[in-house]
């Protein structure tokens, strides 16, 4: 009986966002819509421009420092957690169209 030790690929998990499709417009969209929403900061683009490669929490930690706002931790988490659902609302809209150059099969 023979056993390989080569690694056997089973699955494969990527970052949608830079590699399938650029979706850095839909992150923009749900930090502006959230606050709109709660009318008390402002996220224009050079402020998104800080967001970019920053995971959830630390981004809207920087949001609420450029906009001088502190919020406990507790409301923070429902910021982000209600961020997310905007931003998975805005991938629905999603089409072929969206796919970088390159990542279509020919």
């Amino acid at each position: 009986m023979e056993i390989s030790l080569k690694p056997v690929l089973r699955a494969v998990i990527f970052d949608l966002d830079g590699v399938v499709t650029d979706t850095t417009r839909y992150h923009f969209q749900a930090w502006w819509r959230l606050g709109e929403e709660h009318g008390c900061w402002h996220v224009e683009e050079e402020l998104n421009e800080k967001l970019k490669g920053v995971g959830r929490m630390e981004s809207l930690d920087i949001i609420l420092k450029e906009n001088a706002i502190d919020l406990p931790v507790s409301q923070k988490i429902k910021l982000v957690e209600r961020k997310n659902l905007y931003y998975k609302e805005f991938l629905t809209r999603l089409t072929l169209e969206d796919i970088l150059l390159g990542m279509k099969s020919h």
